[in-house]
């Protein structure tokens, strides 16, 4: 069945006869990169029109049929038409009558009932759907039947100009709430970099809390790691190293390590604290705020912080140098925990 597309591996199949172990590997080969597999084309059935990702390194989709539930054809064009899609163009192709190309008259059709007329047919269908995209709630059921009935040699024509305009209100919706979602998204973020900026939320702090915690709990440090493209830097820009892999942890830590593993290769993966450094890769892991591996830090350095004196391993009070003519005087710097807590005894807000 492969025969002519270019080595063992190179096409897989998906389909609902199989397994889920089967499924997710079939996924997860087709969703890694050239250099990690071979497989480079997907023969699927509906069984990959919902609930799977497939746009890492896919941009091109072609419909063997097109069917008749429009709503079903934009779920398939979904799978790699979608955030994280790096292509600037996704094509989706399907086959159309040998004549759909000629000019002919506004009204002119090709009755359906031999192929180049269902193919005719079909294929006004699909770029009805192309065009109401926005509308597809209200149209696709319009579509979905006259295809049908075209099938059924009942019907020779498209028309979809009444739903279309009883979905005009609904688009005029789409549009403004679209617009309102898309300002609150930058007001959003805004504050999220102001955010950042005021906690003190970059990648070197957060490395901070997990070399500190690891070392408090006893833990082996982190170690530096090779990642292509990253380190060692090939501009040379780069002092320190970003990318680390991270040690064998005992205990309860060990679960720190879930998910380091790639689902394809099975080759467990550094980490790095920088999210623009995980942007559109699938060789490194973020260890970022939410990550388990930061909150059991944070966790261990807020007990130690007020833990009781005689029983600390992280003190109050340090003393540091600094270079020669930087200040004038000896300087203090005290630091203060504001905690709210609910009637429920349950912490509503807590700041240094």
């Amino acid at each position: 069945m492969a025969a002519g597309f270019g080595g063992e591996g190179r096409l897989l199949l998906l389909h609902g006869g199989l397994d889920t172990e089967d499924r997710e590997r079939v996924k997860h080969a087709f969703q890694s990169g050239p250099a990690d597999a071979a497989v480079r084309i997907l023969l699927a059935t509906d069984a990959a029109s919902e609930g799977i990702d497939l746009q890492n390194h896919c941009a091109r989709l072609i419909h063997y049929e097109i069917p008749w539930n429009p709503n079903r054809m934009e779920q398939r064009n979904g799978r790699i038409d979608r955030h994280g899609q790096s292509a600037d163009e996704v094509l989706i192709f399907h086959f159309v009558g040998a004549g759909y190309a000629r000019p002919r008259p506004q009204d002119a059709f090709v009755q359906p009932g031999s192929l180049e007329g269902d193919l005719e047919f079909l294929f006004r269908a699909a770029r009805k759907v192309e065009a109401i995209r926005e509308d597809l709630g209200k149209v696709g059921p319009v579509i979905a039947s006259q295809v049908e009935e075209a099938m059924l040699g009942r019907r020779a024509r498209l028309d979809t100009a009444l739903a279309e305009r009883e979905g005009s209100a609904v688009r005029a919706q789409i549009v403004q709430g679209e617009r309102r979602l898309r300002e609150q998204i930058a007001r959003l973020h805004e504050r999220l970099l102001e955010s950042k900026v005021a906690l003190h939320i970059s990648p070197e702090h957060i490395q901070l809390v997990v070399e500190t915690g690891l070392e408090l709990a006893g833990q082996p440090p982190l170690r530096a790691a090779e990642l292509a493209g990253v380190w060692p830097d090939p501009t040379g820009q780069r002092r320190s190293c970003p990318v680390f892999a991270l040690p064998d942890l005992r205990g309860s830590w060990a679960r720190c390590t879930d998910g380091l593993e790639h689902p394809h290769t099975k080759v467990t993966r550094p980490v790095v604290f920088d999210h623009a450094l995980a942007v559109g890769r699938d060789d490194v892991v973020l260890v970022h705020l939410n990550h388990r591996l930061v909150a059991m830090c944070l966790g261990l350095l807020r007990a130690e912080i007020w833990s009781v004196e005689g029983r600390k391993s992280l003190h109050r009070v340090t003393a540091r140098l600094v270079p020669e003519g930087a200040l004038a005087a000896p300087v203090v710097i005290a630091h203060g925990r504001l905690v709210v807590l609910g009637g429920d005894n349950q912490r509503l807000h807590e700041e240094i």
